[in-house]
């Protein structure tokens, strides 16, 4: 599932919170060092930024050349191929002639220029829209155990009957979902209202929070609704430069996910995958399937994902000789809902198999029935120097009593993972957005490697080449994805294992804010830092 954040606060009336972890208030033609706040240096400019600009100056001084192409696979819901600013980044499979329908490099995939797409068939179909995990576990054995006593389980189905008793849905949870649905609509219905009496008093029919504060109403009744308007800012934490147009929308999509998510704890869920895939999905021999369309059905969080990923810098910066050889390589395996292991686990395979040495994974959820499919990619990986990074979920739970899947622990106790896995929470910044820790990101002493921006960052978005500012840790995810990159492509011989060690080891631990029980690195990714340690290392190597 695409990591975003729904917290919910039981508030009088009809105010309901709000966390909304992609929205546009801003669309420029490049990055400016105004809204590239996680790329400045605390030193300099009292940021708790990742230090990417003082980066390249160090590179800059000590005439340094990368010298090494790094290849990093998205796994993610697409991207924007057409993009000016990622068209010349992206990966391009050599072996393969465009369009002429055959496997040319022979490695089971038909076309697959820049990646591949399992959530399509032959047939040019693709499957966009999925349910829940749990509740794909939950109707899957409903027929097999809901009338079954416990006592007559067999010890070859014990666990499978303990997963599914752990989906099986309460009445408390049923009123639940029923009481925040009708606060949605209730909110829909006065936010709506709201925006329509204030909006003749705008300059323009899109117009952010920020200006409604700033708006001077002239009638009662349009002061009313100002005031209503902020004190929701205020109560449900809504930032200011979110704007009317993507709040109601954002509502809307809401409505529809809590009336699905109602549907689904009632009666049995359509199996889409196997309407649009045709794949046999306990066969997992059947690899075969998937279309080279990885652009299909608005990849805005891939795309996004992606810019990040490849961290295109400022025109003024002046560092093209000095920007690391990178390429991307897209691989759609979630849809709007949750991922597939079986997809995960491919899509894992493929990006291993065709040189990715770094694979970027924002997405997570809280069951994996096939999760030994992911789990042996994941270690296949780790067996050919791949890094693994892996956003950490944005429920703002604490991943020791919660899992967030894909995981490199075997079991929920475990507080030692795989040595080249990297779990990424999102960080802010308190002078910018009032705390260094986000009020969103998933956290864990020994579940969560390290902390990186992930509050209003600003990346490509399909299509036109536009931009647009996200929140999340599937930010804060290629964030680390990009540093790996930059270490690697000036020092090919530092391993997957030394690439993490070098990274946590340089974090950055901001005073009075320390991440002590929050993750394993006590701080925020510092590309400076961790540059600067991996050039010494590289030289006691010589």
């Amino acid at each position: 599932m695409i990591s975003i954040s729904h917290k919910w606060y039981d508030v009088k009336l009809i105010f309901i919170f709000l966390s909304i972890c992609c929205l546009c208030f801003k669309a420029q033609s490049q990055i400016t060092e105004e809204n590239a706040w996680y790329y400045k240096d605390y030193d300099s400019d009292t940021v708790y930024g990742i230090s990417l600009f003082k980066t390249y100056q160090f590179i800059k001084a000590h005439q340094l050349k990368p010298n090494n192409k790094i290849i990093i696979a998205s796994l993610d819901n697409g991207v924007d191929t057409s993009h000016a600013l990622l068209k010349p980044h992206l990966w391009r499979n050599l072996k393969e002639i465009i369009g002429n329908g055959k496997d040319d490099d022979k490695n089971g995939y038909i076309d697959d220029i820049y990646g591949w797409n399992f959530l399509g068939n032959s047939d040019g179909k693709n499957l966009n829209t999925s349910s829940s995990e749990r509740f794909r576990v939950y109707w899957k054995y409903y027929d097999k155990f809901s009338n079954i006593d416990s006592k007559n389980i067999s010890s070859k189905d014990l666990n499978q009957y303990l997963l599914w008793k752990t989906t099986k849905p309460t009445d408390s949870e049923l009123e639940d979902v029923i009481s925040k649905l009708n606060y949605i609509k209730i909110s829909l219905e006065v936010l709506s209202k709201s925006f329509e009496i204030i909006q003749p008093f705008m300059d323009t029919s899109i117009f952010t929070m920020e200006d409604v504060e700033n708006m001077k109403p002239v009638r009662g009744v349009v002061l009313e609704r100002k005031m209503i308007l902020l004190r929701m800012i205020n109560i449900l934490r809504i930032e200011k430069k979110q704007t009317n147009v993507n709040i109601i929308k954002e509502l809307k999509e809401e409505i529809q996910s809590k009336e699905y998510e109602l549907s689904s704890l009632t009666k049995p869920i359509k199996n889409y995958r196997q309407e649009v895939l045709y794949d046999d999905y306990d066969n997992f021999k059947n690899t075969q399937y998937g279309n080279n369309n990885i652009t299909i059905f608005n990849p805005v969080h891939g795309t996004h994902v992606t810019g990040i990923c490849l961290s295109i810098p400022l025109q003024k910066w002046n560092v093209q000789k000095e920007y690391p050889l990178i390429k991307l390589m897209t691989l759609r395996v979630v849809p709007i809902g949750d991922e597939y292991d079986k997809d995960v686990a491919l899509g894992i395979l493929y990006a291993v198999n065709n040189g990715a040495k770094i694979i970027n994974m924002s997405f997570g959820k809280s069951y994996s029935p096939e999760q030994f499919l992911v789990d042996s990619a994941i270690k296949y990986a780790g067996r050919k120097n791949v890094l693994i990074v892996h956003a950490g979920g944005n429920s703002r739970k604490n991943l020791s009593l919660y899992p967030n899947y894909p995981t490199p622990y075997k079991r929920l106790a475990d507080t030692v993972g795989l040595p080249y896995f990297i779990t990424v929470g999102a960080s802010s910044d308190e002078k910018l957005f009032d705390s260094v820790q986000t009020n969103f990101s998933n956290y864990g002493k020994y579940k969560i490697d390290i902390m990186a921006p992930g509050n209003s960052i600003y990346s490509s978005i399909p299509f036109q080449d536009k931009y647009e500012i996200f929140s999340g840790t599937s930010m804060a995810s290629p964030i680390v994805a990009h540093v790996a990159a930059l270490i690697w492509s000036y020092f090919p011989k530092l391993t997957a294992i030394e690439i993490k060690k070098i990274i946590m080891k340089s974090a950055f631990i901001p005073k009075g804010h320390e991440f002590d029980n929050k993750c394993n690195s006590k701080g925020i990714i510092n590309a400076y830092k961790a540059f600067t340690l991996a050039y010494q290392i590289n030289k006691n190597k010589k």
